[in-house]
């Protein structure tokens, strides 16, 4: 299939889906992924086997009288507690167990009950194929916590089937923001799955077991039937999620191109002290893909079970951290197939994030993230801020608990090869250039001295502050950058102003608002300006971020 190209619908560049489903070459039919092998029961007791301490005095003929009729023969022995452990009949345990009791001749009979060590291993079928979580050490994070019910995670995508045992119980209102009501009815399936590989229940005896089991679930609606959106929808999507109570937004979604609308709605969901996670694309490359660029959210990277970046996947400064990106999801059928991308990827993140949050209810966002990124392992085939994430490290790290060692890898792999086709177009970003700009200024700088800090979503980033009045309602700053994406906050505003990036002369990003307003850029390297135009002798403060 071809390489990712833009989609344009109604005039808008539209927001679609990239991730790559498996597909047979068969008339491009979605294949579902192996039948699961049989499963034990997840009775605690369903060993087959009958422990027994004989009472003292009893003689082996006398053993053999009592075991005589049952079926039993002996196993082993444990010679120093008198105790023997039988082998019977599947199914005759409690029988074999009450006739012992009944003959006089044992202190105890019991059925041989089944332990595990400190890992959560789940019980659900395709647990075994589920090698990305595995290597993410998730069953030794889950000895921690499985979850937490006062923390709700919102997947914003194309909906999902709210009825699936799966999410039961854990559902909570969510909103379709591309009609502005609450039907969402999954209509395309990436939602579905991008929901499952992050919240479906585990050890629940069905399908997979997704990163956090206990957390609530939000589904917001903002693509559509061909998993396709706008920038508005995906903001609108994005502030409703915050309000109604989301602590971790997952948005497997994107584009190349910058928009002030999405970079605001970013900008609110950290104010309010949400986590926004998102892919970083699928274009083999390493220019910046948004909402996953922006300051404050943390983007994430395609990686193998070999810890090697997919070649499909998109790096950088800019992205945060990687996570497997071929993985099993549950469709809107309740079937299970596999999904790769980075599209997946996001979703074991945010799933992880949750469930993190679950162990620490007192932790910020930015605490969540500090513990996946300082704790990531390293990756090959490309560069990214940290790297692949490590759910029982992090755990540790968050929680002060000792580190769980590694856990066994299942021995088989999910059906995705290494660099999978895309079943469609990789998403592209929705809004144009602004068709505006406030006129150039020739006023000087704000006279306050800037104070750099290293960002808290990159260490390759400086941040810097100033404050001071507009004369003849204009003014202006240089800065300085590597390159790369910049954004501008408005800290404080005494009325509505308008802020532009400008560079080479060109209008790169322009956006009006008060306090809170933030507009993002991708600059080039060497300088770049920031306008801020309004009243005459407005009071303002800004914030400027940008690579160092």
């Amino acid at each position: 299939m071809s390489r990712p190209r833009a989609a344009i619908y109604g005039g808008l560049i539209a927001v679609t889906f990239f991730s790559y489903l498996h597909i047979s070459t068969a008339g491009a039919a979605i294949r579902t992924a192996p039948a699961p092998a049989a499963v034990p029961a997840s009775d605690p007791l369903a060993t087959g086997d009958v422990v027994v301490g004989w009472r003292t005095g009893v003689t082996e003929t006398d053993k053999s009288a009592a075991l005589h009729g049952l079926g039993a023969s002996v196993a082993h022995r444990i010679d120093a507690l008198g105790v023997q452990v039988l082998h019977v009949p599947a199914g005759a345990e409690a029988h074999v167990v009450a006739a012992l009791l009944k003959s006089g001749r044992v202190t105890f009979a019991e059925r041989d009950a089944v332990v595990h060590g400190s890992d959560v291993t789940p019980n659900d079928p395709y647990w075994a194929k589920q090698t990305g979580e595995a290597k993410l050490h998730a069953p030794a994070a889950w000895s921690t916590s499985t979850g937490s019910s006062a923390i709700t995670v919102a997947v914003l995508d194309s909906g999902l089937t709210t009825s699936q045992v799966e999410y039961a119980g854990r559902v909570v209102p969510g909103y379709n923001a591309i009609t502005g009501t609450s039907d969402v009815t999954d209509d395309n399936s990436h939602g579905s799955a991008a929901t499952s590989i992050a919240l479906a229940a585990g050890n629940n005896g069905t399908s997979i077991a997704g990163l956090c089991w206990q957390c609530k679930v939000m589904p917001v609606k903002v693509l559509d039937a061909n998993a396709t959106g706008t920038d508005s929808t995906v903001a609108a999507g994005v502030t409703w999620a915050v309000d109604h109570g989301a602590k971790v937004l997952n948005l497997s979604l994107g584009g190349t191109s910058t928009s002030t609308v999405l970079s605001n709605a970013i900008a609110y969901a950290n104010s309010h002290g949400a986590l926004v996670v998102a892919a970083a694309g699928n274009n083999s490359s390493t220019a910046p893909f948004y909402p996953a660029a922006y300051p404050g959210v943390l983007a994430v990277a395609a990686t193998d079970t070999t810890d090697t970046l997919y070649s499909y996947s998109d790096s950088g400064s800019w992205v945060d951290v990687a996570a497997p990106g071929s993985n099993y999801g549950v469709w809107p059928s309740g079937s299970v197939f596999s999904f790769g991308g980075t599209s997946s990827a996001s979703p074991v993140v945010a799933g992880l994030a949750g469930l993190l949050w679950s162990a620490a209810p007192t932790a910020t966002a930015a605490d969540i993230q500090a513990a996946l990124t300082s704790t990531a392992v390293p990756i090959s085939g490309g560069t990214i801020a940290s790297g692949r994430v490590d759910a029982a490290a992090a755990m540790a790290k968050l929680t002060g608990g000792a580190q769980a060692p590694p856990s066994p890898s299942p021995s088989a792999s999910p059906s995705p090869s290494s660099s999978p086709s895309p079943s469609a177009s990789p998403s592209v970003a929705p809004s144009a250039s602004p068709s505006s700009s406030p006129s150039p200024s020739l006023s000087p700088s704000p006279s306050s001295s800037p104070s750099a800090s290293p960002s808290s979503s990159t260490p390759s980033t400086v941040t810097t502050s100033t404050s001071g009045s507009l004369p003849k309602g204009t003014a202006s700053s240089s800065y300085t950058t590597s390159g790369g994406p910049a954004s501008v906050t408005l800290t404080s505003s005494s009325s509505s102003l308008t802020v532009t990036i400008t560079a080479g002369g060109k209008t790169l990003a322009s956006g009006t608002g008060t306090a809170g307003l933030t507009v993002s850029a991708t600059v080039p390297s060497g300088s770049f300006t920031v306008t801020v135009t309004g009243a005459n002798k407005a009071k303002y403060g800004i914030s400027v971020t940008r690579a160092a």
